[in-house]
């Protein structure tokens, strides 16, 4: 009898329903009634199969899977085509936030970067993917918006090198730092910003405080620049890191949709800056809690679709999209493939999540890339992580974040237990909260289909 494998199968529930989603189809089943309760019991005492009465139950699940052509996103090529440069052009920060990847007590392990190492870093990702149809160049940090003047002799130089190009700009700033040469700096170029922001004041004001005891208010500061930024009709998002201890996640939520600003929500990882530890130790307690918290959030979701009121959360409607199209994908980012950080001494890191963690360069803009480094530091398919071919949630997260294992584990070969925990409990929730609205509000989830197929981006 063929059957379902364990790890091809994720159970969910909502509104008392069960539903199961099979992680190789992204297809989703209802199996509530009672002919499906022998199957479940096996499949949760792990052993599927070796109960022959359930051979109907199988049949009819493997039956209908087959009537759909399976196919996985594999955006690997295989080749080192880097399109998308990170520039570390800040090693400053005028913030202290003690969940900081890039910033430990001991300050940044980089430097600024002067305009000749950063146009050389341009240069570099062209000699190597020439062809590409556009390039994106990111200025990150510490914080970018410090060293503004760098980023504008950039944006000019590669502008008169290479007119002939197309170039995206991003900015991922913490909001503090605005003035009109930065204003006419964005808007001339049309750069993207993304702009940290954890929430209400009183989040903001602890997580992300200014340095030397500065009596600067940062909530305060932030507000100021995205009033100024709107004023100037320029378009930005936020995004807020969700730490282990967070309390009232649909605070945070709330917040944001009154601004009526996009956002993003990211949870916070472990990383080599050892004060940063607690807030991404996500233990059965706090795992039970944020649980809880998410409902919550998706609850309220749920009330303003109801009411036809637009949601400016796009991490949760992306997450909404995935489900609608049935994604799935072998291989969770480009790292060290289609996407390269550069540092002040030209070192090449496969992301910017690597930069600030010592030995992990691949490369060196002036003398090329190290095989072996390159090879163990650039994304990877799930199916080279044994812990990650027999998971349930692989074709979703596809291994996840290799910068992450290595700030863990100091090692990438294996995943980290505890970001693993977290993002099976984030995969059930968005199950539901995708299943609930398909059923509660099929319009919604058409209309967002809809306009993906029209625009090929359901954010504008």
């Amino acid at each position: 009898m063929e059957i379902l494998s364990e790890k091809d199968i994720i159970i969910f529930y909502d509104e008392g329903l069960r539903y199961l989603y099979h992680s190789p189809s992204g297809l989703i089943f209802n199996i509530s009634g009672n002919m499906f309760d022998s199957w479940v019991e096996d499949y949760s005492n792990h052993f599927i199969g070796n109960n022959h009465e359930q051979s109907d139950v199988n049949n009819l699940l493997i039956e209908s899977i087959k009537h759909y052509q399976t196919v996985i996103e594999d955006t690997d090529s295989g080749t080192y085509k880097p399109s998308c440069l990170i520039l570390n052009v800040s090693g400053k920060c005028n913030l202290i936030c003690p969940y900081c990847f890039s910033q430990t007590e001991t300050g940044f392990r980089f430097h600024s970067m002067d305009l000749k190492t950063s146009v050389d870093a341009i240069r570099y990702m062209i000699r190597c993917n020439p062809d590409a149809s556009s390039y994106t160049i990111g200025f990150f940090g510490g914080e970018p918006l410090i060293e503004y003047k760098i980023i504008e002799n950039i944006i000019s130089t590669v502008t008169r090198l290479y007119p002939d190009k197309q170039f995206n700009y991003t900015i991922t700033t913490n909001g503090t730092i605005v003035n009109r040469d930065i204003i006419r700096l964005i808007k001339q170029n049309d750069i993207s910003l993304l702009i940290s922001l954890d929430g209400p004041e009183p989040i903001v004001n602890k997580n992300r405080p200014y340095k030397s005891n500065s009596p600067v208010n940062t909530f305060e500061r932030i507000m100021r620049t995205s009033k100024i930024l709107s004023e100037a009709n320029i378009k930005y998002s936020y995004r807020a890191t969700i730490v282990a201890d967070t309390g009232n996640l649909l605070s945070t939520v709330t917040f944001f949709e009154t601004l009526c600003v996009p956002y993003y929500l990211v949870f916070c990882f472990d990383s080599t800056n050892e004060s940063a530890k607690k807030y991404a130790q996500w233990d059965d307690s706090r795992l039970n809690n944020i649980s809880r918290q998410i409902d919550e959030c998706y609850n309220y979701y749920y009330k303003k679709i109801e009411a036809a009121e637009r949601i400016w959360g796009y991490y949760f409607l992306d997450k909404l999209l995935y489900y609608s199209l049935q994604r799935r994908s072998c291989i969770p980012c480009g790292a060290g493939k289609s996407l390269i950080s550069v540092s002040d001494t030209g070192k090449i890191f496969s992301c910017m999540n690597f930069a600030p963690i010592p030995y992990t360069e691949i490369g060196n803009i002036y003398t090329g890339l190290y095989k072996d480094k390159h090879t163990t530091f650039q994304s990877k398919k799930f199916i080279e992580t044994k812990e990650c071919i027999d998971c349930p949630i692989r074709y979703i997260c596809a291994g996840g974040c290799l910068a992450e294992r290595y700030s863990a584990l100091k090692s990438v070969r294996e995943p980290d237990g505890t970001t693993c925990s977290l993002n099976k409990l984030i995969v059930k929730k968005d199950l539901a909260a995708y299943q609930h609205i398909k059923n509660n509000f099929p319009d919604y989830i058409d209309k967002l289909i809809s306009k993906y197929v029209s625009t090929k981006n359901i954010f504008k």
